[in-house]
């Protein structure tokens, strides 16, 4: 499967677009005080993990596209249920959106020979099968071991997030 170099410039512009968008969205989430706003930017950023799987599927790397399904089934499935704490499932969207661009970028620019996505893909699709009281539980173990084995932001901690959350309560 060829794909141009400019469409995969296109595409690194749109993603990098996407993730800065959804950032953006998320610490609305955590920051608003009016909560009146928080189903438009959760709206917002389904679009923009939905965007991101079309991309993803126009430049030939369903791998990446697969992965992102699973990942917008478990953000879509929390986010119709007013009684999951939508807080995990955030920062699950902003860690697996970072380290799929940072596989991307080592793969399509760099040319550089990448890990394989199915571990990551393969927990996610676990994850998006399981029941609401396991769902909940396996998320925040698979939270915590990502966490340990990324450099995220400092600044969007599980820890952070949890502690925001429950002060909002």
């Amino acid at each position: 499967f060829y794909v141009d170099q400019s469409l995969i410039n296109d595409f690194f512009a749109e993603y990098e677009d996407a993730q800065e968008d959804i950032n953006s969205d998320i610490d609305a989430i955590v920051n608003s005080a009016d909560k009146s706003l928080v189903s438009h930017f959760l709206d917002n950023i389904y679009r923009r993990i939905h965007s991101i799987k079309s991309n993803f599927r126009m430049i030939g790397e369903q791998q990446q596209s697969t992965t992102v399904h699973y990942l917008e089934n478990i953000y879509n499935r929390v986010k119709s249920n007013a009684d999951m704490d939508i807080v995990p499932v955030l920062y699950l969207v902003k860690v697996i959106i970072e380290e799929l661009r940072f596989h991307s970028v080592n793969k399509l620019q760099l040319q550089a020979r990448t890990e394989s996505l199915h571990p990551l893909q393969a927990e996610l699709e676990v994850l998006s099968g399981l029941s609401e009281s396991d769902f909940q539980k396996n998320l925040i173990t698979f939270l915590t071991k990502l966490e340990l084995q990324g450099d995220y932001d400092a600044n969007f901690s599980l820890a952070f997030l949890s502690e925001v959350f429950k002060e909002q309560k």
